[in-house]
């Protein structure tokens, strides 16, 4: 079971930091839907301390434990939404990683 997810979005475009924060904002409220899509469940966002280079780095921890196949799925959306929304406002496609916390039961 997955209990919480690291995700970091790290972008080769140059960004001030005003444009970062929308992008920050931007990137959680898409988290948040799709989280709510997949898992129909809550989950918390906490903010990481970042690199420069990482435009959004944040520690999601869910309300219900995930399954592996619940979380590939909340991955696969995560990252297909996000790239199509950089293709969309024409910036160079992001390298988006996750990081598991996971309890075997």
């Amino acid at each position: 079971m997955i209990t919480e997810m690291n995700i970091k979005v790290v972008c080769e475009e140059s960004f001030s930091k005003r444009e970062i924060k929308i992008l920050e904002t931007f990137l959680s409220t898409l988290s948040g839907h799709s989280n709510a899509l997949v898992t129909k469940e809550g989950m918390f966002l906490n903010p990481l301390s970042k690199e420069k280079s990482v435009i959004y780095y944040h520690n999601f921890v869910f309300v219900k434990s995930l399954t592996e196949e619940m979380c590939a799925e909340l991955k696969e959306v995560l990252t297909r939404r996000i790239k199509n929304a950089f293709i969309m406002m024409e910036f160079v496609e992001p390298i988006v990683t996750f990081e598991e916390t996971i309890i075997k039961v």
